[in-house]
């Protein structure tokens, strides 16, 4: 009896032990204009396939791997820097490509291996960027704060647009997700959620008594678990 006990009283010390050393291991470092951010505002964040975190900010685009800090910004005198310094909304894609999307001078995308910056002047008609979803092998979703397209095989010229906001609406995309048959949930502000397949769009009610747009919630951010809900 005496030994279980000694074997119990070990066990619990030990997971004592386990836990102060996770407690411990959790450090925190603080990124702003005082240790490097070129501005405080962050938009959005991002994560590579190699592990650097991307950060969007209202002064430019950030890659950090850890210690340091590497800024894009936008340069008028340089047509392969960023079309806008202030970022909207970053989104990792296929191929090593990373989508960013502006506050006014459309999109543009950075491979992250090379940190070569393209730009799409065709998109510079788009209002703000507001979310973007990159299906791989099909194209890209854009939301701005006017509309929602499609660019098949990544191609804007041949861009397809979902649906417009009527102007002064105040309505938006604020998230997109896909799931794994093919389907794309569209978060709005205003209108609810909307899933999207085969060319066919469809609202997702959550309230079957809901009668006007001041009952149906803002979505903000959309996450699918692992079965795809």
């Amino acid at each position: 009896m005496q030994i279980f006990k000694r074997l119990i009283l070990t066990f619990l010390l030990a997971l004592a032990f386990a836990s102060a050393l996770d407690a411990r291991a959790l450090i925190f470092k603080t990124l702003d204009a005082r240790t490097g951010l070129v501005q405080n505002t962050v938009n959005s964040l991002a994560q590579d396939p190699q592990d650097f975190v991307w950060i969007g900010t209202q002064g430019g685009l950030h890659r950090y791997d850890g210690f340091a800090l590497r800024l894009f910004q936008h340069d008028p005198g340089q047509l392969n820097s960023l079309p806008d310094s202030l970022v909207s909304v970053l989104h990792m894609g296929s191929k090593d490509r990373l989508w960013i999307g502006t506050e006014s001078a459309g999109l543009a995308s950075i491979q992250i291996d090379s940190g070569a910056i393209h730009r799409y002047a065709q998109s510079v008609r788009f209002k703000r960027i507001m979310a973007l979803l990159d299906i791989p092998g099909l194209g890209l979703w854009v939301a701005d704060s006017q509309s929602l397209s499609f660019w098949p095989n990544y191609q804007p010229d041949k861009s397809e647009t979902l649906f417009h906001f009527e102007v002064n609406s105040a309505d938006v995309v604020n998230a997109l997700a896909s799931d794994d048959e093919g389907g794309v949930y569209i978060a709005t502000e205003r209108s609810g959620l909307y899933y999207h397949k085969t060319g066919k769009l469809r609202g997702i009610d959550f309230d079957a008594t809901a009668q006007d747009n001041a009952q149906i919630p803002a979505i903000r951010q959309l996450g699918l678990d692992k079965a795809g809900r």
